[in-house]
């Protein structure tokens, strides 16, 4: 309300009788609903606003080639170490099967107890998550066996994990094929799996990702909304799912399901099977992967601009004249 329109309502108040608490009354109210106006358009302006951060990525072309140690791993390789495997497993840089230069190639061997695996993993400086509305994780990967006959389990994660304890999982897919099913006829499967209220041992009803091809690579991009505790999306091979009306895991301490909050490491991992059949040798190599967080501004953020704004409105209303 403009202040001749102020001054034409005052005056007409006046006229009739003379009731100046009428009139702060009626000013008043006029200021309080434009005022609460303009913070619910700042409200919704300030939520609106992201900013995004690549946490980390790499393409492993400048990578030193050869086998992962344990931590905190070989100069040259940009921290990834060897977090586990035994006997013949390994992960190692390589450049012979990869997009471009370099890839992370992880081998599981038959010869290796069932569900022993092979992880290489790299730290990340912790990221507290809690306030982000898009945790996005894009990977391009390409799936081996020695024997696509075989009717065991492949399996295969790559994902993003951390606090409130280690290994809380914060973002992670798997890569599965065979299992009581010749590999050959199963392909590779990507897979996910969702909190249902009270496990996580639910497969997210994927459409996408699917029968993918051995020996070819694949590029998936995965993403959730911590703060609104939902998935997002999974794009493979360039067709999108939604999956919105999905939570994501949980990790357990005792009976409690907590969702992790605290970003720590990525990590890569393969594990030999003999669910479905006898054990095979299985790879995986994974390259180009990419972690990007978005956050929302943090609630004193939002405080203090409609704080800014009310003291604004206070100023406007000391300063104005009758």
């Amino acid at each position: 309300m403009s202040s001749e329109t102020h001054g034409i309502l005052r005056a007409k108040l006046m006229s009739q009788d003379g009731n100046e608490h009428l009139i702060s009354t009626v000013l008043k109210f006029t200021s309080v609903k434009l005022l609460s106006a303009i913070v619910s358009i700042i409200v919704a302006i300030v939520t609106s606003q992201t900013f995004a951060l690549n946490v980390y990525q790499t393409s492993f072309d400048s990578l030193s080639l050869g086998h992962t140690q344990p931590f905190p791993g070989s100069i040259g390789q940009d921290g990834w170490f060897k977090q586990a495997g035994d006997g013949t497993a390994y992960g190692e840089i390589e450049n012979a099967i990869s997009n471009s230069g370099g890839a992370l190639h992880e081998f599981a061997p038959q010869t290796n107890p069932a569900g022993d695996q092979t992880i290489d993993q790299r730290s990340l400086e912790p990221l507290d998550v809690t306030l982000a509305n898009n945790i996005t994780l894009t990977v391009q990967f390409f799936a081996h066996t020695n024997n696509l006959s075989g009717t065991n389990a492949y399996d295969a994660n790559f994902g993003v994990r951390g606090g409130p304890h280690p290994g809380f999982e914060i973002i992670a897919f798997g890569l599965g094929g065979g299992h009581f099913t010749p590999k050959s006829v199963t392909g590779v499967n990507v897979a996910a799996s969702f909190f249902n209220g009270a496990d996580n041992d639910q497969p997210l009803p994927l459409s996408v990702g699917q029968n993918l091809a051995w020996d070819s690579w694949h590029t998936l991009s995965l993403s959730i909304n911590q703060l609104a505790d939902r998935y997002i999306s999974i794009t493979v091979a360039g067709q999108s799912q939604d999956l919105s009306a999905y939570q994501p895991p949980r990790s357990f301490i005792d009976s409690l399901a907590l969702r992790g909050q605290l970003i720590e490491n990525i990590s890569g991992q393969i594990v030999p099977s003999d669910s479905g059949g006898p054990k095979t040798d299985d790879h995986v190599y994974w390259d180009n992967p990419s972690l990007t967080v978005n956050f929302v501004p943090e609630p004193t953020t939002i405080l203090m601009a409609i704080l800014g704004i009310s003291g604004g409105q206070l100023v406007c209303r000391r300063r104005r004249t009758w």
